[in-house]
């Protein structure tokens, strides 16, 4: 009695777990990267959806937030250098400088990119064998669509082919795809963000 009871136990503990079908994948993955089925109808006819649209615009004025005040906080050290009392050469508002320029480049970029997008709405697309992976030495992750011509490198070694492209995504939208799978991304062409994931 005790020996079967045992046998239960250890089965339901160390059996390994189905894996999820088809149609469980893209409900997750529905669920993670929000978006429905009208959307996905959208997608596929290469535009966004009207809600997208209104989920993009407000992704685009949080983003130009964001980068006012990052431009201004550098903004702010690199006055603080320049009238500091200890003040004495170029060499110590170059780091401030430097750093200032960069973010209003970036800021610029990224602000004009959304911008294409929000006034195009066109959906872009890519197909391949989708691999979740960490960015290295980062708390951010990247999904990588590869090639078809590196499958047996992707799939036996989870890392990138020499075809792969790259999209930034969150934990929860990791968690939600199955590596090794094939997908269809669809996204803003300019900016890189993604829409909707299909699983093939």
């Amino acid at each position: 009695m005790l020996k079967r009871s045992w046998t239960k136990l250890k089965q339901a503990v160390f059996s390994p777990r189905p894996l999820p079908t088809r149609a469980e994948i893209q409900q997750r993955l529905m669920t993670a990267f929000d978006f429905q089925v009208e959307d996905l109808e959208a997608n596929r006819r290469g535009m966004m959806s009207r809600r997208q649209h209104y989920w993009f615009v407000d992704r685009f004025l949080r983003t130009i937030f964001t980068a006012i005040v990052v431009i201004a906080l550098f903004g702010l050290w690199l006055y603080n250098t320049l009238n500091h009392p200890v003040f004495s050469s170029g060499i110590d508002v170059f780091l401030p400088a430097f750093a200032l320029a960069v973010a209003v480049i970036a800021a610029v970029l990224v602000v004009w990119n959304m911008f294409l997008d929000i006034v195009r709405r066109k959906i872009a697309t890519i197909s391949g064998i989708g691999i979740a992976i960490k960015a290295h030495k980062s708390f951010s992750y990247y999904l990588a669509i590869n090639d078809e011509s590196d499958l047996g490198t992707v799939l036996s070694h989870y890392r990138l082919g020499r075809g792969s492209t790259r999209f930034m995504i969150t934990n929860d939208q990791r968690v939600a795809l199955v590596n090794g799978e094939r997908y269809t991304i669809y996204y803003a062409l300019h900016s890189r963000v993604i829409f909707a994931v299909e699983i093939d």
